[in-house]
């Protein structure tokens, strides 16, 4: 009787599925929006942007909860730049925004100016000069270890006068000369798009009422049709089997990268200017844009989680090593742990 009750428990037991949590694991040196965070390769993380009076990145020690600002100060203003890790290891920091010679209401949002950190040394180098000058653009590293830079906006503030440019062009960085080459424009003029490195290599471009797909091997962009939904804010993520989540607003969708085609994957509330992380079980965590942070399982297509966000910012997002998820806005750094589901064990009575 008592083996009978024993193994009762355990089977229970055994089909408990564990919620995530979201906890509070430390603080940034300094306050952030539209910041940038990636994964270094001890665990730490590099932080950049999202503060244009503070031109020093940081690096956050999730093991400790500390950030140490980096010494050296970077020449970018740091609003809407971009950060893409190269397979040498340094951190390509491109772009962003606002500059000025002094004067008041003179002054541009946008830059040409990139720059690469080495995370062993902890310094900062040139690293070239963009065709445009870009904030809020997209850096994609392709297959072969370059970078490819796609759209943006400048903005020329001029006393009582605005002139604004939202960028159809693209670039590729060349990391083996640190160059920048012009390639042939988008169909669309983008801004805070997205940008998706799919499994054959071709990238998926999302933003604005279409989507494109960019061939590496001709450098060509490709329209294609999308429906009727228009992506602002948005996101996209490459799931486990190769298609890719898009999520605009309330709706969210599934892109096929064999039939180049979009089909609807049901709703959720409204949240944008969120990120998106999947997860090692294939979920993907949707954090930003909202009270919340929900998670999303496509190959149901529903909510299976949702949590308080303690933060109102706009918010980054990184996997770590052990699959939990650092998220990072204001000054706040939180940790999301996915929920846990134990293997059904078999028990002898």
């Amino acid at each position: 009787m008592r083996h009978t009750a024993l193994s009762l428990v355990l089977l229970i037991a055994s089909n408990v599925a564990f919620a995530g949590s979201i906890t509070r694991v430390g603080t940034l040196a300094v306050p952030r929006d539209q910041v940038s965070a990636t994964l270094l390769s001890d665990g730490r993380v590099l932080v950049v942007g999202g503060n244009s009076a503070e031109r020093r990145l940081e690096v956050f020690d999730p093991r400790t909860g500390t950030s140490t600002l980096v010494n050296e100060m970077t020449e970018l203003p740091l609003i809407g730049p971009t950060t893409t890790r190269l397979r040498d290891g340094r951190l390509l920091i491109l772009g962003g925004g606002y500059q000025t010679d002094g004067r008041k209401s003179f002054g541009i949002y946008g830059n040409q100016a990139s720059e690469a950190y080495d995370d062993g040394a902890a310094k900062l180098t040139a690293a070239g000069r963009m065709n445009d000058l870009r904030k809020d653009h997209v850096a994609t590293l392709l297959a072969d270890g370059g970078v490819l830079i796609t759209g943006g906006e400048m903005v020329n503030i001029g006393g009582f006068h605005v002139w604004r440019t939202v960028h159809a062009s693209a670039e590729i960085f060349d990391p083996a000369t640190n160059t920048f080459r012009v390639i042939a424009s988008m169909h669309e003029a983008r801004m805070n798009h997205t940008a998706t490195l799919l499994r054959d290599g071709r990238v998926l471009i999302a933003g604005g009422s279409t989507l494109e797909i960019f061939d590496p091997q001709w450098e060509t962009f490709t329209p294609l049709e999308s429906g009727q939904t228009r992506r602002e804010a948005h996101s996209a993520t490459l799931l486990t089997n190769g298609t890719v989540l898009l999520v605009t607003g309330t709706a969210v969708e599934i892109f096929d990268p064999v039939t180049n085609q979009v089909a609807p994957a049901g709703e959720i509330g409204y949240r944008g200017y969120h990120t998106a992380t999947r997860l090692r079980n294939g979920n993907v965590l949707l954090a930003g844009g909202a009270a919340d942070a929900i998670v999303y399982d496509p190959a149901k297509h529903e909510i299976v989680e949702a949590l308080p966000l303690p933060t109102e910012s706009r918010v980054a997002a990184v996997l770590t090593e052990n699959g939990s998820v650092l998220v990072i806005g204001g000054t706040e750094v939180l940790r999301y742990r996915p929920s846990l589901t134990p293997r059904r064990r078999a028990v002898r009575p």
